[in-house]
């Protein structure tokens, strides 16, 4: 009887030899099979034995890493399977399967305010229009895939999925913001955000934003993504402004307590103000870096997106995939983050440098989002400036020591704020009150 490797692989997962076995035929037969049907079979070891499975089309999507240099690497493709997973690199640089997709390509899945725009602009253009929905959440896995490999050449990290997507970076001509021209660059950019006219990018993240690439006078160039508030002669305006000028200060404090935080500006330009975040997955022109959120990969690895980043910390110290002192930095963050009644702490506002091309244990990234969102406005409602005592004890889960950190960041971080007159009045009051609640906290600690 002849021999069917796709038929009789079907969509499971199977050692060669317990295939041969259950099909009466040799193992020489297995493997010329293997070889014979090309990339519609993947085979990946898992200790000491060969898996095989049978894939689906596109059966290898290439994928391509950008090294801190700008030099592009091919590494291993990516190869979804019949059974609706995937075969590809893990954390430590060993091909693995995954349940669905590998986590750093879902990673890239748009979200957020970009995400949504990038989304509504994909489903709308004439290759798409009436085939997908505008919302990527709701993308399958093939779709997520498609739209990746042939539109998506800003992803954040290092990877670049498919060969469109690889055409579209070359042929990228696109020149920086000139440093003399930001002013009236940043407001058309703005602008075009609202207007739901943004580039292929899907960075994360609901307040309205662009990115950006600025050179400066040197000719050195950095890429950014710019936070910007309604007009502030608005009330909305006017909070949003506080809390843009909380967040630069609290990289600020953060940074001074030797943790890495995203280096931020502040702008005030043509009645906006606008907060510039320098990317840390970019170095310089075209240089990139590989990231990954830690929605991405506790929802891979561990499925636990419920509880405090404090419980995901010694998670990935436990499993080897984060040093013991980047767990410990991840818990003082965390606690800080309650201590300045930061209610928006979810685990896609904690990123690592994870690199495909330098496969091993994960590395913290700058923190990015800290700031009050206790005091955001809620569906374009202001929230009213009440005190915060729902951090009154953050201390669960961690030692005095990382307690005693938090607690001092944020005492600096109220003080700092109550201090700085760009910051609203009322908004000062505000952080004057919760200064003294942190400040006696930390007395009594």
């Amino acid at each position: 009887m002849a021999f069917h490797l796709l038929d009789v692989l079907g969509k499971e997962q199977v050692d060669p030899k317990d295939l041969a076995h259950r099909s009466n035929v040799s193992y020489q037969t297995v493997w010329r099979a293997v070889k014979a049907a090309g990339d519609q079979v993947v085979q990946w070891r898992v200790g000491r034995k060969n898996l095989l499975a049978a894939t689906r089309p596109p059966y290898a999507v290439p994928i391509r890493a950008i090294d801190g240099e700008g030099a592009v690497h091919a590494i291993e493709p990516l190869h979804p399977l019949r059974d609706g997973g995937s075969v590809w690199l893990n954390w430590a640089g060993k091909v693995s399967a995954f349940a669905g997709l590998p986590p750093e390509i879902e990673h890239a899945r748009p979200q957020g305010f970009l995400g949504r725009a990038f989304a509504h602009h994909i489903a709308e253009s004439p290759t798409y229009r009436g085939r997908i929905a505008s919302n990527p959440d709701v993308w399958d896995s093939d779709l997520l895939l498609e739209v990746l490999s042939a539109r998506a050449v800003d992803l954040p990290g290092n990877l670049i999925v498919g060969d469109g997507a690889f055409e579209l970076y070359l042929a990228d001509r696109s020149e920086p913001i000139e440093d003399t021209n930001i002013e009236a660059a940043f407001s058309a950019r703005a602008a075009a955000a609202i207007a739901g006219e943004v580039p292929g990018s899907s960075a994360a993240g609901e307040q309205p934003k662009f990115t950006a690439a600025v050179r400066d006078a040197q000719g050195h160039v950095r890429h950014v993504i710019v936070k910007f508030s309604p007009p502030t002669d608005t009330a909305l305006g006017e909070r949003w402004a506080d809390l843009l000028a909380a967040e630069h200060i609290a990289g600020q404090v953060l940074r001074e307590h030797q943790f890495e935080a995203a280096s931020t500006e502040l702008l005030d330009i043509r009645g906006r103000r606008m907060l510039v975040s320098e990317r840390f997955d970019r170095l310089g022109s075209r240089g990139r870096l590989g990231v990954i959120s830690l929605r991405a990969v506790d929802d891979e690895y561990f499925g636990r997106l419920s509880t405090p980043w404090v419980a995901a910390s010694y998670r990935l110290e436990s499993a080897g995939m984060l040093s013991a002192s980047d767990a410990s930095a991840m818990r003082v963050l965390g606690a800080f983050g309650r201590y300045i009644a930061n209610s928006d702490m979810h685990y896609g506002n904690v990123s690592f440098f994870c690199d495909v091309l330098q496969p091993g244990p994960m590395a913290l990234a700058p923190i990015y989002d800290m700031l009050p969102m206790r005091f955001a406005p809620a569906r374009n409602e202001l929230r009213p400036l009440t005190p915060s005592t729902d951090a009154v004890n953050e201390t669960t889960g961690i030692s005095r020591k990382e307690h005693v950190a938090a607690l001092e960041m944020a005492t600096a971080f109220w003080s700092r704020c109550t201090a700085d007159d760009r910051l609203s009045a009322p908004f000062r009051e505000l952080c004057d009150a919760q200064r003294a609640l942190a400040a006696k906290l930390l007395r009594s600690t």
